[in-house]
Order: structure tokens, then sequence, then C-alpha cells
């Protein structure tokens, strides 16, 4: 654990799985989140608490979320590029809420600094005045990193995209501009919306 210190100190790549990804745009997918059977909606952190997960509790998050899209980034206090879009998804956050958004991040300390990533996380999110969200993760990657994605070698920044029922929209592998994010997320929205409205045609014949 100690040796990865110098190297990100040294400015190396943020990695968690097999390599680096390059950034990869948004795609849209139909894969569900988890087969498990929503019942109720797992609780949200309030401000301020970031809670440890494992993969049965992420499971539960996107398949019980019930907003119209779930937004998920992964990210760690020792990946620069995504320190610096967490202000993005707070934006995104308070842009969007009112749509039926949710960003919710996942944050990687845990796995390098196992006893000072409160203080770190804590101070990350408070500098950045972030109020979303923030689960911290206790997982095997080698599971948790293919479940979100195959394409997903663990590098950071990534993020996902979820409907209301759990199934993946899209993904966006590495640094996102506040730009592509409010793109992929209006996008996902008006692609819900015609989901919704062809639900409702449907029950009505």
């Amino acid at each position: 654990m100690s040796s990865i210190r110098p190297l990100i100190a040294a400015g190396a790549v943020a990695v968690l799985g097999a390599g680096v990804l390059a950034a990869a745009a948004a795609q849209p997918e139909s894969t569900p989140a988890s087969t498990a059977s929503p019942t109720a909606h797992y609780p949200l952190p309030a401000q301020g608490e970031i809670p440890i997960i494992k993969q049965a509790e992420i499971e539960k998050i996107l398949a019980t979320h019930g907003q119209r899209v779930l937004v998920v980034n992964h990210w760690a206090t020792w990946c620069a590029p995504c320190v610096a879009e967490l202000p993005y998804f707070q934006d995104a956050q308070e842009e969007f809420a009112a749509n039926g958004v949710q960003i919710v991040g996942m944050g990687m300390d845990y796995h390098v600094y196992e006893e000072e990533w409160p203080e770190y996380t804590n101070d990350t999110v408070e500098r950045l005045g972030i109020t979303f969200p923030q689960f911290q993760l206790s997982v095997d990657t080698t599971v948790t990193v293919p479940y979100f994605s195959e394409k997903w070698s663990g590098g950071l920044p990534a993020t996902f995209y979820y409907d209301a029922q759990g199934n993946k929209l899209g993904e966006h592998l590495g640094e996102i501009s506040k730009e592509q994010l409010y793109a992929d997320i209006g996008r996902l929205l008006a692609q819900t919306d015609g989901k919704e409205h062809a639900s409702e045609s449907g029950s009505g014949e």
C-alpha cells in the first residue's frame, strides 16, 4: 500500500484496474444493473456522511433509487482529474434535480488510505462545496469493475448512467467536461421521457 503513494505524488495516472482507459463518450445501453427485486429505496447519506458500502449495497442503490436518471461518479482524492470535475457534478445536481436526476459519488480512497480516507475525502468535499450524496467503496474490484462495465479497466474517473429501474443507459470512461456531462444528462432525460410517454400510451390502449 505504501508503494502507491510515491507513485501518486509523482503524478501517476489514477488506475484501480488493469490499465488506463482513455475517455469514452456516453453510449446508450440497456444492461440491467441488478437482478435483485427492487424494494425500499436504499437510503442516501445526509450531507457530511460518507458510509462505506460493499457490492450488495451498490446493487441495491442502482436498483431502487427511483429517479429518472441516476448518475454514478467514481472518483478518489488522489486522482487529480476526478477532483477537478467534482464541481461539474455538483452544478449538474443543482441544475437537474427538479427533473428527476440524482447524482451520487462512489469514492475509492478506502483501498489506498484505509485509515486516513475520512480526513482526505471530507476535506475535499468540504473545500469544493460538494453536497450530493457520497459513498466510499470497500469492494473486490475484480467483481465491481466489470459489474459496472466490461469496457472499464478501473481507471478513474468514470461515470455511469442508470434509469429508474436500474438499467444502464450509458457510461463515460475518463475525465468528463461540464458541457459533456450536461449533454449526456439532457439526452438521457429526453430518452427516458420518451419511454415514459410510450408506456403511458401503451397502457391506455
